[in-house]
């Protein structure tokens, strides 16, 4: 078994320093090719599946994570490195626009730039995939910033080794190690002097409303405000109507039983919430779906303090004199998340919204309305989520287009049938949502248009072509896709 190590708060001297280096490293990262970022990124990835069983083993050590799901987290985490690379190379997502119109208009060239440094903040229930080697630092990688990490309290060691990879990657490509640096903080202050610091020019974040809000609050308070990209959480609303219940409720019961219940249900696109119409068939479906949700295995929780803040907040909407319960084990284990599941009439739920706050953890709600409007009325009151997912016949379409309207506006994924559990690394995947589940809904955290996160546009009239960025130069040096004239080649 691999020793693990004690990590102390890195000094406010070292986070200077380290945030100098990073501004330097920037001046040097954010002019090389799109080829040398992306074997950079490549490299990343086969340094990690090198070193795939000791992470595994020290990352299941820190975090209580099945030893399957870490191994299928690695994959994914080498998988989004290779597919941002390609994304880089590509160049599509650098918008790169050039109007070479007659006289006497202007000659104009736009595309994004990279913004500087940018902090990524680890995430818990993530250690690689939205980590130290994750989505954020790939897509700022893929963007030509420079990176400094803030391990996780929760799994330093993992987050340690990562890096390591990530330096080692760096030596074989020849790149500065001050490209990507890595500090410990379990101390607030650590986070807020990273935001506030001067050379920071942006931030990457999952993990709870309160953390995101606060970064948020901070970096709008500097005297030059960044953007802070952050994911979240969400009670991700599941629709199920009557006829669906009817057709189909075995499927729905099992499906939503294994989404709740995931991994101790600590996934942000966790179903926290049912609204459905009471009917005769929604009785029997019940029946069916606490069974088999009881027959889900428990899971030890991530760290004593999520477990904590689980009991917590299970205890508060139990204890609430609207709430029945469904499921609830007395008998239980310390740190291991057991299923709980319980309901409210829509018209109590309309007056206590509270109700309808995450829970971090293998807890649902379902909402009970006496008929369709009411249910519309409720999802129209639940605010920004990352999905919505819908178990609605076709043949019933029109009695619900208002939801399906409100969904449009309300959330970031739209899911027709299914769970919002599993997010594909896709272009066309949008993983992100209305406020309060990230700060700026028109970006997402997952697919290669993340990298435009950590880019801003810059457009350049008659200049010299020698003097262009390379993405504009006549004979596109990079090879890039480029739209010219209106047309894209």
């Amino acid at each position: 078994m691999h020793e693990l190590k004690i990590f102390t708060d890195t000094p406010e001297n070292i986070l200077d320093s380290t945030m100098r280096a990073s501004k330097g490293a920037f001046q040097i990262y954010k002019n090389t090719s799109p080829s040398i970022r992306k074997k950079l990124m490549y490299t990343i990835a086969e340094e990690l599946q090198a070193k795939q069983s000791l992470l595994i083993e020290i990352a299941h050590a820190e975090s209580h994570l099945p030893i399957d799901r870490l191994k299928q987290e690695i994959n994914r985490t080498c998988i989004q490195l290779q597919q941002y690379a390609d994304a880089t190379e590509e160049g599509a997502w650098m918008q790169a626009t050039i109007d070479n119109l007659p006289d006497p208009q202007p000659n104009l060239r736009k595309c994004l730039m990279p913004v500087g440094p940018v902090v990524v903040f680890g995430s818990s229930n993530f250690p690689f995939a939205y980590s130290t080697a994750g989505g954020d630092t790939a897509s700022a990688l893929a963007a030509g910033c420079s990176v400094v990490i803030k391990a996780h309290p929760a799994h330093p060691n993992t987050s340690t080794l990562v890096w390591e990879c990530i330096v080692a990657a760096l030596e074989k490509n020849h790149l500065p190690r001050e490209i990507v640096q890595h500090i410990y903080g379990a101390s607030h202050e650590v986070g807020k002097y990273l935001v506030m610091h001067e050379n920071t020019a942006a931030i990457g974040f999952t993990g709870s409303f309160t953390g995101g809000t606060q970064l948020h609050q901070w970096a709008q308070q500097r005297p030059k405000p960044i953007p802070v990209f952050a994911e979240m959480g969400s009670v991700n609303p599941i629709i199920l109507s009557e006829l669906s219940l009817q057709r189909h409720a075995n499927e729905i019961a099992e499906k939503i039983a294994q989404s709740l219940t995931l991994h101790a249900g600590q996934y942000c696109t966790n179903p926290g919430l049912l609204l459905a119409v009471e009917s005769p068939s929604l009785g029997v479906w019940k029946e069916r779906f606490i069974q088999a949700v009881r027959l889900t295995p428990t899971q030890k929780m991530l760290h004593r303090g999520i477990w904590d803040r689980y009991q917590t907040l299970v205890e508060e909407r139990l204890n609430h004199p609207s709430v029945q319960t469904l499921l609830f084990s007395e008998d239980r284990v310390d740190e291991f998340a057991y299923p709980v599941l319980a309901e409210i009439h829509a018209k109590d739920f309309l007056n206590n919204s509270w109700l309808g706050e995450e829970v971090f953890g293998p807890f649902q709600m379902l909402i009970l309305a006496k008929d369709i409007e009411e249910l519309i009325e409720v999802y129209r009151a639940l605010p920004g989520q990352l999905t919505t997912t819908c178990w609605i016949e076709q043949d019933e379409h029109n009695k619900f287009q208002p939801i399906f309207d409100l969904a449009i506006l309300k959330a970031g994924r739209l899911i027709w049938r299914g769970v919002p559990t599993g997010v594909s690394v896709t272009t066309a995947m949008h993983h992100g949502g209305p406020f309060p589940v990230t700060i700026d809904g028109r970006f997402s955290s997952v697919g290669q248009d993340a990298i435009q996160r950590f880019a801003r546009p810059v457009s350049f009239q008659n200049w010299p072509d020698q003097l262009l960025p390379e993405p504009l130069q006549a004979e596109n040096p990079w090879k890039i896709c480029r739209r010219v004239n209106g047309k894209w080649n």
